[in-house]
């Protein structure tokens, strides 16, 4: 059987195993991906449509790329991501070449980088919206979850609860 993993929050890739079992990548919020021959970045096309919870708009590739530089303790220091210290070794600037296409330019990239950092497999940076995040500020959005998932947090009450519902 198939399992899927669905959050409140979703990342660039999904995955999923093969009838193997060998892990594959598979489109989540990006549609299209290519990684460079020399492993030096990969370009993730973003797939039109998504929004965000709340009324928040469109994800966009610079949704993305606010997303993983505010994780990554190389460009934002004061991070309190638990992946900003893995990010930094393997990871440079992301940018936006256009409203779709988002670039993770890899210091280090390896059979692993994938399903380590953009998918819902490992520890993939989960994307939030920048439109949110420029208008509530940093510390309001610590504790305002408005991810792009198929579930909206209603409430939470720290080491004892959340409640999630379903949306379309």
């Amino acid at each position: 059987s198939e399992l899927t993993i669905w959050s409140v929050f979703e990342t660039v890739l999904g995955s999923k195993r093969d009838q193997g079992g060998a892990l594959v990548m598979e489109p989540l919020i990006a549609d299209a991906w290519e990684t460079a021959a020399d492993g030096s970045y990969t370009d993730f096309t973003i797939r039109k449509g998504i929004l965000f919870q709340h009324g928040w708009g469109e994800l966009t590739a610079e949704d993305v790329a606010l997303s993983y530089n505010s994780a990554n303790t190389s460009i934002s220091p004061e991070t309190i991501h638990d992946t900003g210290g893995d990010l930094a070794i393997v990871l440079d600037e992301a940018t936006v070449l256009d409203t779709y296409t988002v670039r993770l330019p890899w210091k280090v990239f390896a059979g692993n980088s994938l399903p380590q950092y953009a998918s819902d497999y490992w520890e993939g940076i989960s994307i939030f919206s920048k439109k949110a995040f420029d208008e509530l500020g940093d510390e309001e959005m610590r504790g305002t979850p408005i991810g792009s998932g198929p579930f909206l947090l209603t409430d939470y009450v720290q080491n004892k609860s959340v409640t999630l519902e379903a949306q379309d």
